[in-house]
């Protein structure tokens, strides 16, 4: 759980590693400011950014809304780290803190570009980097079905939370989310992870009364880098995004709850018997006999899990997976 004595100590950790990134601005092992970045270089260690499974979806009722809650997790399996450095600047809307990404070239060296903004969180109460990640739900397919309903483009305070499975390297990035000019990213071979109980990590599906999303199966999509602000080994909407299937119940009024067996499309609900008088009570002429007595047995102790993935090699070229849900790498 992204918790906040879990969050105080990714932020604490990254100062045990040395050789990690830390600092507002781009600099050059001998002090000058890096240059820009030419995006066809080759000698770039760009990071890869792929969404995880999203894992824990439930249907909720919130204030007479059908909603979707889940849990998401975004890993960089690149060859470079993820570094957002914060900067404030003035434009035509106003002081904004402009986002730049740091990106490692093999030679030591280090070039920067223009990657977004840094945005304050209120809910959170430190600072993300806009537009991260994007929840859709779509209809028949995953990648080019229709959008029915979908989420605004979560933000992030990007930590490295869970070290992904096959990968043992350091941290590479001190993350400074208090700091609105401070630094943020995702080490190679981390993820950062975001519950289902945190703002943002839902979709309403009565958004628009008029048109709420009917009752049936859907695919739940979870994209890294929606627009590519960020600059990354491998980009696509396969690439970045991961899929579940999800069930989604018919609408419901307001002041009832989310039933448990959902209606199928287009399906009527069984009459509903209305007494015309009160049932009469019986009174016992004796007391009942005591039930009979149970000798309690031992039962097996169900071992505490997390959102571990399967062991495996670790991930080359990113297969968006379609199905059921699974959990992350590791624990939150």
């Amino acid at each position: 759980m992204r918790s906040a004595a879990l969050w105080l100590v990714a932020m604490a950790l990254p100062v045990l590693f040395a050789g990690s990134v830390r600092g507002d601005e781009c600099l050059n092992k001998d002090g000058t400011p890096c240059p820009p970045c030419d995006p066809t270089d080759p000698n770039l260690l760009l990071p890869d950014l792929v969404a995880q499974t999203p894992t824990h979806v439930r249907n909720l009722v919130a204030t007479g809304h059908r909603t979707i809650i889940f849990t998401t997790s975004i890993g960089n399996v690149g060859d470079g780290p993820l570094i957002l450095h914060g900067h404030t600047v003035e434009t035509d809307a106003g002081t904004k803190t402009q986002a730049t990404q740091e990106i490692w070239k093999r030679d030591g060296t280090s070039c920067s570009r223009l990657a977004g903004y840094f945005v304050y969180h209120p809910a959170h109460h430190h600072f993300h980097i806009e537009d991260f990640s994007g929840y859709d739900l779509r209809k028949n397919d995953p990648f080019t079905g229709e959008i029915v309903a979908s989420s605004n483009k979560v933000s992030f305070c990007l930590l490295d939370i869970a070290q992904l499975h096959g990968y043992n390297g350091p941290l590479q990035v001190q993350a400074d989310c208090l700091n609105q000019e401070g630094t943020q990213g995702i080490s190679v071979g981390f993820a950062d992870v975001y519950d289902s109980f945190l703002p943002g990590q839902s979709i309403d599906l009565d958004a628009d009364p008029a048109h709420p999303v009917p009752a049936g199966q859907y695919y739940l999509v979870n994209t890294a880098n929606p627009d590519g602000v960020i600059l990354q080994k491998n980009w696509s909407l396969e690439n970045n995004s991961s899929v579940v299937s999800v069930s989604v119940p018919p609408p419901n009024r307001a002041d009832l709850p989310l039933p448990t067996n959902t209606l199928p499309p287009g399906g009527s609900p069984p009459p509903t018997a209305t007494p015309t008088s009160p049932l009469p009570t019986a009174t016992p002429t004796s007391p009942p006999p005591p039930p009979p007595t149970r000798t309690p047995t031992s039962r097996p102790v169900r071992q505490p899990h997390g959102p571990h993935a399967p062991a495996g090699p670790p991930p080359q070229a990113h297969t968006p997976h379609v199905g059921g849900p699974h959990s992350p790498h590791s624990p939150h």
